[in-house]
């Protein structure tokens, strides 16, 4: 394809269908389009992983976090990749800073709560594994009052 960011838009397209090799294609002939592109770096990075590809993954998250400091989800990839790379100290302080910019994903503080715990702070790691419950709970409750009508219907 010759129309400008169609890889990048394709290897998304792929990322929600679960063709992760072509996604993962699609992505890399993005950023040979358009070297460094931080949405590019991004996709490929938190999908690589998702695959367990994490050495791989990080450098294409690094990249996107210095173009997007705010994103929490580049905080959450590359604090994954950081815990299971052997680096639970450096995922924590990637952790929080993923729940500080939104605080409603149990993902992020689950993660983190298995960061402290590698750093062996049990205490700090039960709280943030007790947000876990409490945001499942409160997700749960918030389907079951949908599925009876009283809440978001319309």
């Amino acid at each position: 394809p010759n129309f400008p960011g169609v890889h990048l838009e394709l290897g998304k397209v792929y990322i929600s269908q679960r063709r992760t090799d072509d996604a993962i294609r699609e992505l890399n002939l993005a950023l040979k389009e358009k070297p460094g592109d931080p949405d590019a770096s991004y996709f490929l990075g938190g999908l690589l992983v998702q695959e367990n590809r994490y050495a791989e993954g990080t450098p294409y998250l690094e990249r996107a976090r210095a173009a997007h400091p705010d994103s929490w989800a580049v905080y959450f990839y590359l604090g994954k990749a950081k815990l299971r790379l052997g680096e639970p100290k450096e995922a924590v302080t990637l952790l929080q800073r993923a729940v500080e910019l939104n605080p409603d994903t149990a993902d992020a503080y689950y993660q983190l709560g298995q960061a402290l715990r590698a750093c062996g702070r049990e205490q700090e790691a039960g709280r943030a594994l007790r947000r876990v419950r409490e945001l499942k709970a409160a997700a749960l409750e918030k389907v079951t009052l949908e599925d009876k009508g009283v809440v978001g219907t319309r």
